[in-house]
């Protein structure tokens, strides 16, 4: 669970029972546990937002399951690199809930780890909430480009439009 409130918990069981063979989606922390170590994603103000710690005991949630991927092929030092070279990819300062959080991250490690990804239901939420930021994004700059060119219209009327060229215009003699 992405934190330790107790409304996320209940909401997450509702949504993705453990139990439950289908499972809707949910507010949840996602860490990549390689060799005894769990790698997350996370907001601090400055440097990387990579975090290593002991698998299921991030201080900051709540450790609900394991969702078990196939083994890398990479050696220890090869994750080491791998991990190293993300982290200019994740800075703290980047972390965003919907866009770029821990559950992007953790869906990009193990891409590139070769297991594939982490099952959807992980970051569906996320990604629906994702999906409308984008839409009223778009939205809102459509609305400001008819805005602008609403603004540079010429007026419809005959009289206006021999206005606004009068400076233009010879001197009538």
């Amino acid at each position: 669970d992405v934190s330790m409130d107790s409304g996320i918990q209940q909401l997450n069981s509702v949504l993705a029972h453990q139990s439950s063979p289908l499972k809707l989606g949910g507010v949840f922390h996602a860490g990549v546990e390689i060799a005894g170590k769990e790698f997350s994603y996370g907001y601090c103000a400055s440097g990387c937002g990579i975090r290593v710690s002991k698998p299921g005991q991030h201080p900051q949630h709540r450790y609900r399951e394991t969702c078990h991927l196939p083994r890398t092929t990479l050696d220890s030092q090869a994750v080491m690199r791998l991990v190293q070279g993300m982290s200019g990819e994740y800075p703290g300062n980047a972390y965003h809930l919907l866009r770029m959080n821990c559950c992007t991250f953790a869906n990009d490690l193990c891409q590139r780890l070769g297991v594939g990804a982490i099952p959807t239901w992980v970051h569906r939420l996320a990604n629906i909430g994702n999906n409308l930021l984008s839409a009223s994004d778009t939205v809102g700059q459509k609305v400001q480009a008819l805005h602008w060119s609403r603004s540079a219209c010429i007026p419809a009327s005959a009289a206006s439009r021999a206005a606004l060229f009068l400076d233009a215009a010879p001197p009538l003699v």
